[in-house]
């Protein structure tokens, strides 16, 4: 990747204070700001004095781009107007946010240097951004402008801006990732939402794909699924440890898909299929996407890259095949694998079904779980079929995780149209043949035809263990250096 520089040089200051209406601490920043550069970009500075600069540069930094990005007049500086290469001007922000003292939880997302770190809002727009907008990592930067009047202020992506020359010397550029990861929360709520939305199917609105950054045609899709009774803020670490690889962050973009884990799995299926036709179309995607699944999530994933023809469908619910072909519950059933998937990871997927979806606690779960009224109408209307569950109730996503469920029967016995990938949990059981991760058995997650298995000695949570992020930098790694298009 190219290295693109600001050049600030001391020679082209000529500093002009005017603009009294401002505060004494603004009239005399662009005075500090020189002076800290004289430190910044001198051979005899040391460590100590240029750690001491480069903390005055993201003081001044810190409170002038907020007046600035107000649209308000600060003596000796401007805000840049440009948007190229990088560098953005304030006001492509909706919002900006200075980061003075990070909290550095995952290495690899955070560089000490020159510059302010900061968290650049978008607002929302278009149907995949997060419903708070966007939150980018970024760094405010000031270089002198041509006239060396005043100082010019930008804002850059430290990944494509990672250093700054000043005078002589070339300096990394100041980057926090991870404040930006802590804003957008993984685009998602807690985990007490995906309980509730669980049981409350009917109060769930629009499942969707949410993007982690505005689409990039350069950078593959990473499509992330979360399993029952979850939402996407599962992954929050799991992105933040892919995110710290800087091949990844170049290679890569991520996406969510947000769902109500209470109805039937079949409809989640056909409602992530639906999500990712709209978001192809609606951005013109030319890459294939990758797409990992956790739990239920892999079942949602499987049924991307495994087809059920008519007559499969017919073991399901027989009659299926005559119903007309915009009806929900056939789209539901009968389908093709995609092309526009390259390869699946699973992790503590239930392939063949877990024995906890028949225990008491799950029939308490199955009588408690609300599905929408439209769910309702179309199941209803095919009453008598073996796609209503026991006691002529209404199926919900606990009867398709059953053994017995013949969706999971056709599906599991179809053939995977993309390599794939397993990692499992087994809670550190000395026979893995007869291990589970606590909900679902290794003899239900193993896939005979996976191309690569990876068994880390955890419950059912895997992918928070670090030998699973391995596993899937691993994967990326490679799949980022094959070719990506259709």
């Amino acid at each position: 990747m190219g290295v693109r520089a600001v050049v600030v040089t001391t020679a082209s200051l000529v500093l002009v204070l005017t603009g009294c209406q401002s505060g004494s601490k603004l009239k005399t920043a662009s005075v500090r700001l020189g002076r800290a550069v004289d430190v910044l970009e001198a051979e005899e500075s040391t460590p100590r004095q240029i750690k001491r600069a480069e903390e005055n540069y993201r003081r001044i930094l810190a409170d002038v781009t907020p007046e600035l990005h107000a649209g308000e007049t600060v003596p000796g500086f401007v805000a840049s107007t440009v948007d190229a290469g990088g560098a953005w001007p304030l006001d492509r922000f909706s919002d900006i946010s200075p980061v003075l003292r990070p909290v550095v939880q995952t290495p690899g997302l955070h560089a000490a240097g020159v510059g302010l770190p900061a968290v650049g809002t978008i607002d929302p727009g278009g149907p995949n951004a997060p419903r708070t907008g966007f939150h980018l990592p970024i760094t405010v930067l000031a270089a002198p402008r041509a006239t060396g009047a005043e100082f010019l202020v930008t804002a850059v992506d430290p990944d494509d801006v990672p250093r700054v020359e000043l005078g002589e010397r070339e300096l990394p550029v100041a980057r926090n990732l991870e404040a930006a990861l802590d804003e957008t929360r993984a685009v998602g709520p807690g985990m007490f939402s995906g309980l509730r939305y669980m049981l409350r199917t009917d109060r769930f609105t629009n499942p969707r794909l949410t993007f982690l950054e505005p689409y990039d045609p350069k950078k593959i899709p990473v499509v992330l699924v979360h399993g029952l009774m979850s939402t996407p803020r599962m992954w929050e670490s799991t992105v933040k440890g892919l995110l710290a690889d800087p091949e990844l962050r170049r290679r890569f973009q991520f996406w969510f898909f947000y769902y109500p884990t209470g109805q039937p799995v079949p409809l989640s299926a056909l409602l992530l299929r639906e999500a990712l036709d709209e978001a192809i179309r609606q951005h013109n995607v030319r890459q294939r996407v990758v797409v990992i699944g956790h739990s239920m999530g892999g079942l949602l994933a499987r049924a991307l890259v495994t087809g059920i023809s008519p007559a499969q469908a017919e073991i399901i619910l027989p009659g299926v095949s005559a119903l007309p072909v915009d009806h929900v519950v056939r789209r539901a059933l009968i389908f093709e694998p995609r092309r526009d998937v390259r390869r699946v990871i699973f992790i503590a997927t239930p392939h063949r079904g877990s024995e906890l979806a028949n225990h008491g606690i799950s029939g308490l779960g199955i009588r408690l779980i609300r599905l929408p009224r439209w769910v309702e109408s179309e199941l209803t209307s095919i009453v008598g079929s073996p796609f209503i569950g026991p006691g002529r109730r209404l199926p919900t996503s606990i009867h398709g995780l059953s053994p017995s469920s013949p969706f999971l029967e056709v599906l599991n016995a179809s053939p995977l149209a993309v390599p794939v990938h397993s990692i499992i949990g087994t809670r550190g059981a000395g026979d893995i043949a007869t291990s589970s991760d606590g909900v679902v058995p290794y003899s239900s997650a193993h896939l005979p035809d996976a191309e690569s298995e990876v068994v880390v000695p955890t419950g059912h949570g895997a992918f928070r263990h670090p030998e699973a992020l391995a596993e899937i930098v691993r994967i990326l790694e490679r799949e980022g250096k094959l070719p990506t298009r259709r």
